[in-house]
């Protein structure tokens, strides 16, 4: 597992790390440097709780007066906290690998006992992670429920104007569906009038797709669809097709694009990765691309600004 830490060019120059040396002398620039290499193989979320000064001090070899690198690591402001918890300042934001390394572990050990002996033994072997796992659909699932005519709900159409012709905000489209959900036949046409059995699909826009899913009940993407299979293969966490989704959705919305199998069409933006969302590195699991990030923070945002709404209504 590779253990590199990222340092910024613009280290030595900065005022923290000027102010430190100009303290303690050239040394305690380098046992700055030494703290965080030690940190990313020993302590990679960057969590420093339990160790005195004096641990800290060891950890980054530093040999002047005791307690007098702590203190001005603290003071000039790379340390945060106290004694006996401490942490680094802005760890994560610095070292984005190595604070997401022990979840990317064990995410790659449920994916692996998911695809070799299937999830209810994985549950077994790792019972703590597959409560997290369990309790982040749940969270995602309550999330999606939003009040009526206020946004698109897994991946359906957006709700129909009021009396007043008021529209509804831009939705937030998921198609992750609920275990317990029931699927229906994919809606692309109509068969009223039509004999049972295979018949030639028309080519339909995005949205009269959705309209169609929204009218028969059910989701974009049904629980059953074979694109969760090929996610659970390969790796892709499930918030990630989420995320997959509201881009494909945004990019055909509105759109007079024509397509006979939007669900294939979406399928093959997975499997292909169209957007650049994700990425898989030589170890460790399945990881989001800058595009993707920001995707997340501006759905989390759009969630929470939804949240907002609905308490000041209420």
């Amino acid at each position: 597992m590779s253990t590199d830490a990222r340092l910024s060019t613009g280290l030595p120059g900065h005022p923290k790390t000027k102010k430190l040396v100009r303290r303690l002398g050239p040394g305690a620039g380098w046992s700055l440097v030494c703290l965080i290499l030690w940190a990313r193989a020993n302590r990679p979320d960057g969590d420093l709780a339990g160790m005195s000064a004096e641990d800290i001090e060891l950890a980054a070899d530093w040999t002047g007066e005791n307690d007098a690198l702590v203190r001005e690591l603290t003071s000039v402001g790379f340390l945060d906290g106290e004694s006996g918890a401490y942490r680094l300042h802005d760890w994560a934001e610095h070292q984005p690998w190595s604070a997401g390394s022990e979840a990317r572990s064990d995410r790659a050990k449920w994916s692996a006992l998911c695809r070799r002996h299937g999830r209810e033994e994985a549950a077994r072997l790792m019972p703590e992670y597959a409560a997290k796992v369990a309790k982040s659909a749940d969270s995602s699932a309550t999330s999606t429920n939003q009040p009526a005519n206020s946004s698109e709900i897994a991946g359906q159409s957006p709700a129909k104007t009021g009396n007043h012709g008021t529209p509804s905000p831009i939705p937030s489209p998921s198609p992750i569906p609920s275990p317990e959900e029931e699927t229906t036949p994919n809606p692309s046409a109509k068969s009223e009038g039509k004999p049972s059995g295979r018949r030639k699909r028309e080519k339909i826009t995005f949205d009269v797709f959705l309209d169609a899913c929204h009218d028969a009940g059910q989701k974009a993407i049904p629980s059953d669809d074979t694109i969760f299979r090929f996610a659970s293969d390969t790796g892709i966490p499930r918030e990630f097709l989420q995320l997959a989704w509201r881009e494909f959705a945004s990019k055909h919305r509105g759109t007079s694009r024509l397509q006979k199998d939007w669900r294939a069409h979406y399928r093959d933006a997975v499997r292909r990765n169209w957007f650049k969302l994700w990425w898989f590195p030589n170890e460790g699991a399945c990881e989001l691309t800058t595009a993707g990030v920001q995707l997340k923070r501006e759905l989390e945002a759009e969630r929470t600004r939804q949240s907002a709404q609905s308490e000041a209504a209420a």
